[in-house]
């Protein structure tokens, strides 16, 4: 089933703020990973995440 038009637009828009939140959340985690955070914090981060 396809949509169109302002179907499709209705559909989308409750989702906007996800792109911003990856955004965001993707610059702060460089930023820490570049400059707070020691490797082995990343890893053990990593692993909880994976679990």
């Amino acid at each position: 089933m396809k949509r169109h038009g302002t179907a499709l637009l209705s559909v989308a828009v409750p989702y906007w703020p996800l792109p911003l939140a990856g955004l965001i959340g993707g610059q702060a985690g460089s930023w820490l990973a570049g400059h707070a955070l020691k490797p082995m914090v990343i890893k053990r981060l990593n692993a909880i995440l994976i679990l």
